[in-house]
This record gives structure tokens, sequence and C-alpha cells, in this order.
């Protein structure tokens, strides 16, 4: 029973995100352009989740949450789990871009 419900928390961090995908993946391709460090791509990925946690907090868009809220995701874990399956994709790109 705990994986069903592992997977349904897993499937509900994936349709967030994707919402995001497309902002993180430009975000990654103008790094990448100016050839910055995986660091720093990834210092700066945090920023940019950091922050739009920042503003679900903050403003209205915070009643977006109830939804995952009553699936006992938190924002925090919600914003969390984002920047770490962001960053594995920004991994996987990096090491594409190795061996290109």
């Amino acid at each position: 029973m705990p994986s069903v419900l592992l997977r349904k928390k897993l499937l509900l961090v994936l349709y967030f995100y994707k919402t995001y995908f497309l902002t993180s993946f430009l975000i990654t391709l103008g790094i990448w352009f100016v050839k910055k460090e995986i660091a720093i791509v990834l210092g700066i990925k945090f920023m940019f989740f950091a922050l739009l946690w920042a503003f679900y907090s903050t403003t209205a868009a915070k009643k977006k949450l109830i939804f995952y809220k009553n699936f006992g995701i938190s924002a925090v874990f919600l914003f969390l789990s984002c920047f770490f399956i962001d960053s594995l994709f920004t991994g996987v790109l990096i090491l594409i871009q190795q061996f290109i």
C-alpha cells in the first residue's frame, strides 16, 4: 500500500513540475551557452525553485497548492522534489554534452 501512495505522490509532483519544465530547460540552455560549471547551473536552478516557492507562499497563488496538500504533499516537499527531478535532467543533459 505505501508504494501505491508513493507512486501517486510522484505522479502529482511530475504533474506540477511539467508546468515549469520548459522554463527550467531554457534556463539550462542559457547557462549552458555561456559554458558555466554544473554547480552554478544547479545553484541558479535552486534559486529558481526557491523563488517559485516564495511566490506561491506569499501570494494568492498558494490556493493552487491546496490540491497537493489534500494528497499529503507539503509545499516545501513539492518544490524540493521538483528541484531534485530537474537536477537529474540537468545532469543527464550535461553527460550528453560531454559525449557530443
